[in-house]
């Protein structure tokens, strides 16, 4: 059982307000965001596709020094190889057909905030190595440029693959694999913390049923009955309908 007053202890400091769960897994995860985000240290987390990986990363920048700054998130697996040092780092006035402008990248649009590169693991190998050096020195050229831009951002990247692995069958730099692996957090999928599906069944029925309903349907019911569900609510993404059932 986990420590509900530490758990209340969390909800306190903002986090919670993100965050939705009261297992074990959840709170430990909102402790280990409190404890480091406040530093620049990089932050790798990993979980199936679909568990709640950017919440993670929202949560951590909101709880930051960095909040009055941006948070910029990146999908890695829709970044075409041929643009993801432009997309990530920008590019100068002439650098290629068509450059008709220069043009700032994520990174310098994250400065003094947040970076989250989703689905890391499907970063193209060169890719990799541009990254590293960003992570090392905190610098990097636009495309085109010799002119050196340095940033102050803190990266949190995110994988449903295993990177240890990856970098093990050189699928994934290893060195890379170190730099982003400061602080690992793993989010669980929901069918291996089921205590949390009242508060996500909960909050969606807050959201979209009116108070009265809410209160005489959303808030008692059964084990049986979410037993009987559960397994919808994981699976469809969709936790509006899986809320109706509850209250029907």
């Amino acid at each position: 059982m986990f420590d509900a007053k530490s758990y209340e202890g969390v909800r306190s400091r903002g986090v919670a307000a993100i965050l939705i769960g009261q297992s074990r897994p959840m709170l430990e995860i909102c402790d280990i965001i409190h404890l480091v985000a406040s530093k620049r240290c990089t932050v790798l987390i990993t979980g199936e596709t679909g568990t709640g990986k950017e919440v993670i990363a929202k949560a951590m920048h909101a709880a930051s020094d960095r909040a009055a700054f941006p948070m910029v998130s990146i999908n890695c697996t829709a970044l075409p190889s041929t643009l993801v040092e432009t997309e990530l780092f920008g590019h100068a006035k002439g650098a290629f057909t068509g450059a008709q402008s220069s043009r700032i990248g994520r990174f310098e649009q994250a400065n003094k905030g947040t970076i989250f590169l989703d689905e890391i693991g499907d970063l193209a190998m060169d890719a990799q190595a541009k990254l590293l050096r960003v992570l090392q020195e905190r610098e990097f050229e636009r495309v085109g440029s010799s002119e050196t831009v340095r940033v102050d951002v803190r990266v949190i990247a995110a994988s449903n693959v295993d990177l240890e692995v990856a970098a093990r069958e050189r699928k994934f730099r290893e060195d890379l694999y170190y730099r982003l692996n400061v602080v690992p957090i793993h989010m669980p999928p929901l069918r291996e913390r089921r205590e949390d599906i009242r508060c996500y069944s909960n909050t969606s029925s807050r959201r979209s049923a009116p108070p009265k309903t809410c209160l005489q349907n959303g808030w008692m019911m059964r084990q049986s009955r979410i037993s009987r569900i559960w397994r919808g609510l994981v699976t469809s993404g969709n936790w509006s309908t899986p809320c109706k059932w509850l209250a029907s």
